[in-house]
């Protein structure tokens, strides 16, 4: 019986210790940009990062087509130029035709390139705006575990926020889908006068995006510079 009981008190003892060092671990995480453990919205400035990350992506993938494409066109090129002549009747070559064809897309995809070299210079400004971290002074909490005495109040120190919020989050994500659609209609446009148009109009809808995650980051950093303890200084 007694064996039974120091079993019993043992295992709960084992359990709380284990669920204490589970409680500390979480509480000392680390944030998104540095290693502290008192770090505001952090997963707002994640999903913004992720958002420039994925602009970048597809801006590579676009120039890596743009350069395969000039790299076929320039190839043909050069095998019809070393002796192969266009037959006066009949079907060309298959060098010509790859040519044509590599020399229709490679200018599509460097307008494509260029728009959206641009639209990531755009949001890379808005997301290193809205996501710098901001310092400010504040009581760090003291984390209470039940079953331990209750702790001391918590102490002065440096808490971190940014100018990000739901907000700014879906306006990233609206401005790279306004973004892709920019894209297609580069590749799909074939003049320059429907490119002009193209680049205008995606102009009007996508500038007031960026323009309202400065504006929203600008707010924010007011409000954090409000937040600092007065009982700390």
């Amino acid at each position: 019986m007694t064996a039974a009981i120091i079993g019993t008190v043992a295992k709960l003892v084992t359990r709380d210790e284990a669920g204490l060092l589970k409680h500390y671990k979480d509480a000392n995480r680390s944030g998104f940009f540095v290693p502290h453990p008192y770090y505001d919205r952090y997963e707002y400035a994640k999903s913004e990062w992720i958002a420039v990350t994925t602009l970048l992506l597809l801006w590579a993938l676009t120039l890596l087509a743009r350069y395969v494409a000039s790299y076929i066109e320039r190839r043909a090129v050069e095998a019809v130029e070393r002796g192969e002549t266009l037959p006066l009747l009949g079907t060309p070559p298959a060098e010509f035709r790859a040519a044509q064809e590599a020399g229709e897309w490679a200018p599509r995809f460097a307008k494509a390139a260029n728009a959206l070299r641009n639209a990531l210079l755009m949001l890379l400004a808005a997301t290193i705006l809205t996501t710098v971290p901001m310092p400010y002074t504040c009581r760090t909490p003291t984390h209470y575990v039940p079953g331990l005495p209750l702790p001391e109040p918590g102490h002065c120190g440096t808490c971190l926020s940014n100018g990000t919020t739901l907000g700014t989050s879906i306006l990233s994500w609206v401005f790279i889908a306004l973004t892709i659609l920019w894209f297609i209609l580069e590749l799909a446009s074939v003049d320059a006068i429907s490119s002009s148009i193209v680049r205008t109009v995606m102009g009007i809808c996508s500038f007031p995006l960026i323009l309202a995650m400065f504006v929203v980051g600008f707010k924010e950093w007011s409000k954090i510079m409000s937040k600092d303890d007065p009982d700390c200084h």
